[in-house]
C-alpha cells in the first residue's frame, strides 16, 4: 500500500477525481474531511462544489496510511496528524527533537493522546472555575 502515487499537476480536483487518485470511496473522503478538518480545507466553487488542492490529496493519502497501514484508531490518528502538523512549524526546539528521536512511534502516539486528554481536562477545570467563580 506504500506505493508512490502520482498526483496530476493541476490546481483543483473534484471529489470523484480525489477518490480515483487515492483509491478511497467519496463517502469515506467526506467523512475524513469532517474528522480531520484541521488539515483538509477544500475550497468551494461558485456553484458550491468542493474543490481540493494537491495538499488536500496528500493529506488524504497520509490519513489512509495512518488508518489502514499503521492501523491507528481515528482518535489517535487525529491527535498524531494535528500534532505532526504543529511540529512541522519552525517553533519546535532542538531538545524536543532529540527527545522525540529516542522514542518509538508507539510512545509518541501515547504521549500525544495523553496530551490531548490533559488539554480536555484543563478545559473542564476552567469551565468549572468560571461557573463556580473559584
Amino acid at each position: 500500500m506504500s506505493e508512490q502515487i502520482e498526483i496530476p499537476n493541476k490546481s483543483f480536483f473534484k471529489l470523484n477525481e480525489v477518490s480515483s487518485i487515492t483509491g478511497v470511496k467519496p463517502y469515506v473522503l467526506r467523512f475524513w474531511e469532517t474528522e480531520f478538518d484541521t488539515i483538509i480545507n477544500p475550497a468551494n466553487s461558485e456553484s458550491g462544489q468542493k474543490l481540493y488542492e494537491q495538499k488536500d490529496i496528500e493529506a488524504f493519502l497520509l490519513i489512509k496510511k495512518v488508518l489502514f497501514e499503521d492501523k491507528l484508531p481515528i482518535h489517535e490518528a487525529k491527535v498524531l496528524l494535528r500534532n505532526q502538523t504543529e511540529s512541522n512549524a519552525p517553533t519546535a526546539t532542538t531538545n524536543a527533537r532529540v527527545v522525540r528521536q529516542s522514542l518509538t512511534d508507539k510512545d509518541i502516539n501515547a504521549l500525544l493522546v495523553a496530551k490531548d486528554e490533559v488539554k480536555q481536562m484543563l478545559s473542564v477545570i476552567d469551565n468549572l472555575r468560571t461557573k463556580y467563580k473559584i
